[in-house]
């Protein structure tokens, strides 16, 4: 009787939103990475700042609680992706703002500008780019790379390997010695 008790509060703590303070917290764990992840995916600071608010504000709305830690990381990165992009498919960013990202594209606009590593990952292919970040920036494994963004795991091997590449290639064009 007791664990049936147990189960049905357990069941009810799932079902409720989360509070103020508990979003609070999840901003300060996860905030930065989903900040970078937007930041990576769309390459500007402005863009970046407008879909980590949108996350938060679906998290905010949510009815009820996600599985545990992972969970939230994992539900979190794929929203970032989905966020970015529904911006990518919007009317306005394809009919105006797509000629000035290239026009405006600095390095005011940069996260780590100071870092050449990370300037050359954002200059890669957007399915380069994303997975690089992922796997170097946020740790996550090939299999959980490949859950998230729904693709085979060989895909995204492959990706990551000639990324290494590009990367290799730019930083040996850029006068760094290279050394796996």
């Amino acid at each position: 009787m007791d664990s049936i008790i147990l189960e049905e509060e357990v069941l009810m703590e799932n079902q409720r939103a989360y509070s103020t303070a508990e979003i609070e917290d999840m901003v300060k764990q996860y905030g930065n990475m989903v900040f970078r992840l937007a930041f990576v995916k769309m390459k500007r600071k402005e863009s970046a700042d407008d879909i980590f608010q949108e996350v938060f504000i679906k998290l905010i709305k949510l009815r009820s609680r996600l599985d545990g830690h992972e969970h939230e990381k994992a539900w979190l990165i794929k929203t970032t992706l989905n966020c970015c992009k529904d911006i990518w498919k919007s009317a306005w960013v394809r009919h105006v703002v797509y000629e000035q990202l290239d026009s405006t594209n600095d390095d005011s606009d940069t996260v780590e500008k100071d870092n050449p590593v990370y300037t050359l990952v954002l200059k890669l292919p957007d399915k380069y780019r994303v997975i690089v970040h992922l796997y170097y920036y946020e740790e996550f494994s090939i299999k959980e790379i490949s859950v998230m963004l729904k693709m085979n795991g060989n895909t995204v091997s492959t990706r990551l390997k000639r990324a290494r590449e590009i990367l290799k290639k730019e930083l040996v064009k850029g006068g760094f010695d290279y050394e796996i």
